[in-house]
């Protein structure tokens, strides 16, 4: 929003009205749910806000839900796969 990203708002009690935004969900996968835990696999559009959609996810059933790992293994051409590790001495 404006050049900045969502998070410098919060961090600063700054209220943002954002946009409703259309976006697509094209794939995903119920890993596991147990414990009160949900692992799902998600292939989205540009704008998805994954935390978000955990949020909203949360309201639909009544309930709060958040992230407690997420992992991007694709953006755009680049996919984690094709990484190299970092070696630190």
């Amino acid at each position: 929003m404006n050049g900045k990203k969502l998070y410098d708002y919060a961090r600063k009690n700054q209220y943002v009205e954002l946009k409703p935004r259309d976006v697509k969900i094209f794939f995903y996968n119920i890993i596991q749910y147990k414990n009160n835990t949900l692992t799902i696999e998600l292939k989205v559009s540009k704008g998805f806000y994954v935390r978000s959609f955990a949020h909203d996810l949360g309201l639909a059933v009544n309930n709060c839900a958040h992230i407690t790992k997420l992992k991007r293994i694709k953006s755009g051409k680049f996919e984690l796969k094709d990484c190299l590790p970092i070696k630190f001495n």
